[in-house]
């Protein structure tokens, strides 16, 4: 069995040559001071980023445990998007009906945000089978000009929030 009441924090450390770590002078020369990022030239803080909430009423309403969007750092993050109507009822007409709903709706939050559908940088697709990835895409390629689509993922989930739904999205945005 291997004590190690004996070991420090600073016997955890790189050896003081290490070039992302600024060490202290003298008696405590290997205590680590802050450490550098080797992507950045300043070991200074990140200035503050803020968060404002999105809202608009011409969208569909969300549950009251999120918002609509969020914008942070000239970014727009939108939150999941079902094709459904304003009393969270799914609309008929399968996966093409629900990804056109959705997508409607997300370009209205986006444009709140002072965005839109040309500026996603990349989207999250959510579908309850598979077999809708054609008819899906379909319809989503109605919403891009096919040489300024997102990057995408799509993935096959068991169930999305509301009986019946077979679509949701979400994306994050540049705000130009």
């Amino acid at each position: 069995m291997v004590a190690f009441d004996h070991l420090h924090f600073r016997d955890l450390l790189p050896p003081p040559a290490y070039p992302f770590v600024r060490h202290r002078a003298g008696t405590d020369a290997n205590k680590p001071l802050f450490f550098l990022s080797p992507f950045t030239s300043s070991a200074k803080m990140a200035p503050s980023t803020t968060k404002k909430i999105i809202f608009t009423p011409d969208a569909l309403p969300v549950m009251p445990v999120f918002c609509q969007a969020a914008v942070s750092n000239g970014v727009v993050y939108v939150s999941g998007n079902i094709g459904c109507d304003r009393d969270f009822k799914v609309v008929e007409g399968g996966i093409k009906a629900q990804t056109r709903a959705a997508l409607e709706n997300v370009s209205i939050v986006l444009k709140a945000a002072g965005s839109g559908l040309e500026h996603i940088i990349k989207a999250n697709i959510y579908l309850t089978d598979m077999a809708d990835f054609k008819a899906m895409n379909e319809v989503y390629a109605e919403f891009f000009d096919k040489d300024n689509v997102p990057a995408r993922t799509c993935v096959q989930v068991v169930a999305l929030p509301l009986p019946g739904a077979v679509f949701e999205m979400e994306c994050h945005a540049a705000v130009p």
